[in-house]
């Protein structure tokens, strides 16, 4: 892929590059990095933010517009358990578009005090997918 060329340089093996992994340590996964508009050697300052609201939490991010081959997926959970993270009830909008990159929130209802949020980031090929699932939590 033109982006993992892109960014390999020396001392990087290629399997620093691949879609789950983290070769920077910022917690965020390679696939994340590609489609947040980041740089995977260099570790981020979060590009994700939070607010809960009286009766909504919200969870904000960046996305690179035309890189349509990984979709960026919100998740909640109100206990972290496995089966428990879902986008159910979760409303996206544009926050603002510039050039090839718009910030998106995604607003979850409130159901109590607390919530756990995180961001799938799903590569689609041709045959298949692989899905990334080291992510932004909160």
């Amino acid at each position: 892929m033109e982006w993992q060329v892109a960014h390999m340089m020396p001392g990087w093996t290629s399997s620093d590059f691949d879609l789950e992994s983290d070769p920077d340590a910022d917690g965020y996964a390679n696939a994340l990095e590609y489609k947040f508009g980041t740089h995977p050697l260099v570790p981020e300052v979060s590009p994700t933010s939070y607010r809960k609201h009286l009766s909504s939490f919200e969870l904000t991010y960046p996305e690179v517009i035309g890189r349509t081959d990984v979709l960026l997926l919100p998740k909640v959970s109100i206990d972290l358990s496995v089966n428990a993270w879902s986008d159910g009830g979760v409303v996206i909008t544009n926050e603002s578009i510039v050039t090839n990159q718009a910030l998106r929130t995604a607003t979850f209802p409130a159901s109590g005090d607390a919530a756990f949020f995180r961001l799938e980031a799903e590569w689609r090929f041709i045959l298949g997918s692989v899905v990334a699932r080291t992510l932004a939590q909160y």
